[in-house]
């Protein structure tokens, strides 16, 4: 993987410039019997102001009933979140596990070029839906999502260090550029990087993308056949590619729309 774009990977921020295909980022739709389930690619961390809550994202916020993001946050507290953390981050020997390593040192990279978890979607629509009373759960756990990251082989997860590591020292601003594209939703020029960059890592691939999806589109199909609607954000990595999940849910027999 080209560093400046793994720098990216482990925060969801594998994007890049392209042409623009839709004003704003991708935004789908699936219907069920009885209702409407929305799914949102999000970027997790965001300078202030890159993202708004308008156009057609604020409709489907304001049709659904509840708000879903990867990790279901209900009965996480601060000090069960570091306890979960701790048990997968922390081996028998008490040494930090690598790949979190790698995490810290890109959370610590991104922070200081403005890059936050708080000016990002998912943070920005939690307070939201917190302020208007929705609903909120999640799509897997805290530790499953974790286990995604602990469970890479030693070799894949020292080469993440060793990438994180060297894009510390590195100009970033690639970055603004990537953040465009997200909001340009260039899915085709998306689907294209994504598999140039995993090529040379297809168990990472495997592991964040694939594997992931195909839980997440069989919980999502159970969502389908309820009367009240969703909106689901998710990595917008995880609405790229083969392997998306909006492609497993059509595979499956729902057809998915693009709104934008």
């Amino acid at each position: 993987m080209r560093p400046q774009v793994f720098l990216l990977l482990l925060a969801a921020l594998l994007l890049s410039p392209g042409e623009s295909l839709a004003q704003g980022p991708t935004l789908w739709s699936l219907r069920g019997d009885h209702n409407t389930v929305f799914l949102f690619g999000s970027v997790h961390l965001l300078r202030e102001g890159d993202f708004v809550l308008d156009g057609p994202l604020a409709e489907a916020y304001q049709s659904a009933e509840s708000l879903l993001l990867e990790v279901d946050s209900s009965g996480l507290t601060p000090a069960s979140v570091e306890s979960i953390t701790l048990q997968r981050a922390v081996d028998e020997q008490g040494r930090i596990e690598p790949w979190f390593e790698a995490l810290n040192v890109t959370t610590a990279t991104l922070n200081r070029v403005g890059f936050t978890v708080d000016s990002g979607v998912e943070a920005q629509l939690q307070r939201q839906a917190q302020r208007d009373g929705k609903r909120l759960g999640g799509l897997e756990t805290l530790d499953a999502q974790l286990a995604a990251l602990d469970t890479l082989g030693p070799e894949v997860q020292q080469d993440l260090l060793a990438k994180s590591r060297e894009d510390a020292n590195r100009p970033l601003h690639e970055l603004v550029q990537f953040v465009e594209a997200w909001k340009a939703g260039d899915q085709a020029y998306l689907d294209q990087r994504l598999k140039e960059e995993f090529a040379a890592h297809p168990e990472v691939y495997r592991a964040l993308i694939v594997e992931r999806n195909r839980r997440w589109a069989q919980h999502i199909a159970e969502l389908l056949k309820e009367t009240e609607d969703f909106l689901i954000v998710v990595g917008a990595l995880h609405l790229v590619g083969d392997d998306s999940l909006q492609s497993l849910l059509e595979a499956d027999g729902h057809r998915a729309e693009r709104l934008r």
